[in-house]
This record gives C-alpha cells, sequence and structure tokens, in this order.
C-alpha cells in the first residue's frame, strides 16, 4: 500500500510538471497511469479525481475522444456511491468536451442533469459551456438569459460573459458593441498567461467583426495574430479555427489563397474526430478554392452544407451556401438562397448579404 501511494504521488507530481510545461498529452498519460495506480490500491476518489484531471489534460492537447474516454471512466470511480455534486462536475467536463466533438445534444442533456447539484465554483463554467452549444446549434434568444445569469455570477465569470455578450451583439448586428465588448476582453485578459485562449478567441471575434464590416486587411491581420497566441498557448485546433478565419478574410480581399495549410489541419481534425473544425476548415477550403477552381469549391461546400445539417449547425450551413451562391447557375443558387436564410436567421450581418426577401 506504501508503495502504491508513492508511485502515485510521483505520477501525480510528474504530470502536474508536464501540465506547467504545457506538454498536455504527457500530462494526460500520466494522470492515467495514476488512476491505474489508485484503482489497484483500492483508492477510487483518487482515481476519480486524476482521470478528471486526465480528462482536461487530453482535452487542451486536442484529444476529445480520449478525453472524453478519460471522463466517462471517472464518472465510474468513487469511494462510495458518488454524490450528485461529484457526478456534476463530472458533466460539465465531459459536456465541454463532447461540444467540441459536435455532440451537442448529448452534452446539453448532461448540463440538464447536472442543474441543482453544481457547487457555485462550477456555476461559471456550466453555463459557459451551456452559452457556446446554444449559440452553435440552437436560438440565440435562449443564451441570452443565460448570458446574463453568467454576467451576474461576478468576478472572472464577467469577462467570460462579456465575450458571450459580444457574440450576441455581433449575431444582433451590433457591430460596434461587440467590438467594444471584445476589447474590454483582450484589456482584462491580456498579461495573463493562463488566459491566452481566452485572449486569442476575443482576437477571433474582431477579425470577424472586421471582415463584416468589410475592412478584409484588418481581419487578416487580427486573424493572424490569434492564431500566432493560439499556437503559443499549444492549441492547435483554435489556431486552425484562426487560420480558416484569416483564409476567409484574405479571399475577400481579393488575394489568392493555397488552401494546403488548411487541407493539412482537415487531416488534423479528422484523425482527432474534431467534427466541428473539420466543417470550419472545410468551409474555409471551399472559399479558398472560389477563385480558382470554382467547380472543386462547389464540391467541397455542398458537402460542407450537408455536414452542418447533419449536425444541426445552422450558421456554418448558412456560411457554406452565402459562399457557394455564387458559383452556382440560377435554379441552385435560387434555393440556396431560400434555405440560407433560413440558416441565417438568426445572424443579421449575414443574413443581410443575400438581400431582400
Amino acid at each position: 500500500m506504501t508503495d502504491d501511494r508513492a508511485r502515485f504521488a510521483r505520477l501525480v507530481e510528474a504530470a502536474t510538471r508536464h501540465q506547467q510545461a504545457l506538454e498536455w498529452s504527457r500530462a494526460g498519460g500520466a494522470f492515467v497511469e495514476a488512476a491505474r495506480v489508485a484503482v489497484d490500491a483500492g483508492s477510487l476518489g483518487s482515481a476519480r479525481q486524476s482521470l478528471m484531471a486526465a480528462g482536461e489534460s487530453f482535452r487542451r492537447d486536442d484529444r476529445p475522444t480520449e478525453a472524453a474516454r478519460a471522463l466517462r471512466m471517472a464518472g465510474s470511480y468513487s469511494e462510495s456511491a458518488p454524490s450528485p455534486q461529484e457526478d456534476a462536475a463530472v458533466f460539465v467536463l465531459l459536456a465541454s468536451v463532447l461540444a467540441e466533438l459536435g455532440a451537442a445534444d448529448e452534452a446539453l442533456a448532461l448540463l440538464d442533469r447536472s442543474e441543482g447539484s453544481l457547487v457555485p465554483a462550477l456555476v461559471p463554467a456550466q453555463l459557459d459551456t451551456r452559452i457556446g452549444l446554444v449559440l452553435g446549434h440552437r436560438r440565440k434568444a435562449e443564451a441570452r438569459p443565460l448570458v446574463s445569469a453568467l454576467e451576474a455570477q461576478g468576478g472572472p465569470a464577467a469577462v467570460a460573459a462579456a465575450f458571450r455578450r459580444g457574440q450576441l451583439a455581433r449575431l444582433d448586428g451590433e457591430l460596434e458593441l461587440a467590438r467594444s465588448l471584445q476589447l474590454q476582453v483582450v484589456d482584462a485578459l491580456s498579461g495573463n498567461s493562463a488566459a491566452a485562449a481566452g485572449v486569442a478567441a476575443a482576437r477571433m471575434e474582431l477579425a470577424e467583426l472586421a471582415l463584416l464590416e468589410g475592412r478584409a486587411t484588418e481581419a487578416m491581420a487580427a486573424g493572424e495574430t490569434a492564431r500566432r497566441e493560439h499556437q503559443a498557448a499549444g492549441r492547435r485546433s483554435l489556431a486552425l479555427r484562426a487560420e480558416a478565419a484569416r483564409t476567409r478574410a484574405a479571399v475577400e480581399a481579393g488575394l489568392d489563397v493555397f488552401p494546403g495549410p488548411l487541407r493539412e489541419g482537415l487531416g488534423f481534425a479528422r484523425d482527432r474526430g474534431m467534427t466541428l473544425l473539420e466543417l470550419d476548415l472545410e468551409i474555409a477550403v471551399g472559399t479558398a478554392l472560389a477563385r480558382t477552381d470554382p467547380s472543386q469549391a462547389r464540391d467541397v461546400l455542398r458537402g460542407a452544407a450537408r455536414t452542418a445539417d447533419r449536425l444541426s449547425v445552422p450558421m456554418s450551413a448558412g456560411r457554406a451556401r452565402l459562399t457557394l451562391i455564387p458559383l452556382c447557375d440560377e435554379d441552385e443558387a435560387r434555393a440556396l438562397r431560400t434555405q440560407a436564410r433560413l440558416d441565417l436567421v438568426d445572424h443579421r450581418p449575414l443574413r443581410a448579404r443575400l438581400g431582400d426577401d
């Protein structure tokens, strides 16, 4: 028993060092090994905590499938019958991972199960995860009271609420307000190395706003800055999303873009099971090809629209169709425009590009 405890402590110490060095895959592996040692010693509570840490490490390493596996295992371990509070902690973490895998319905169901059992420290994470899922897969009206609830938490949650309120303002077409809110987020988080991903996410929003306002060169610069920041934070998936945004801005600026790096990113996304990232990259590839290879662009964008429909991501479906319309004959363009109006009902600036109903 003493040897097991010593080995467990060494593994957790090693995993913590890997975390501090942003070596997320090695951290996850060490936490999984620590969990095995804890199970053999009959310490299921320690195994549960180690597996939760493994899940978070794998998530940061862009390995959501491994993260989900670790978190599901965590849910099965406890010293005795797990308390609702213990289950809620696992549910919130697992929901955030499932969101990356495109499993929105399962993620929202887990968040529903966590309601009423959350310790105060977990409430902001639960709310923010739910808001992200709702904005991607449901209607924005459902997100508004959730953002208000997140804002009411105060403290660091207020910054997350400003980011989400900025997203809502962008969808509403209130672009100046959206810009002001995202700049507040950048200012609040800058200089905090632990919040580098949050800063880059706000810069991604600023890039999208510049693009909506017709400032493609500014959007390219903001997208490139976000890409570098995500890369420095060790988040390749988020860096690829920034590259997708930068590509769309470059095309709008009238530049020819070679989609090679995006296609490499597609391979990465498929290998990791990151369905939503794959969708974002497909739309960017189709956008890049529109000028140089319209036939291939049509195939890619049609496939992206079908995927978005299957995953119930209407605004991505609408973006794919909006890009596809100029490449199609009149009959197909008319049908695409009709469907895109439905897809983009919650995105006023993009819907406006479709013209009058």
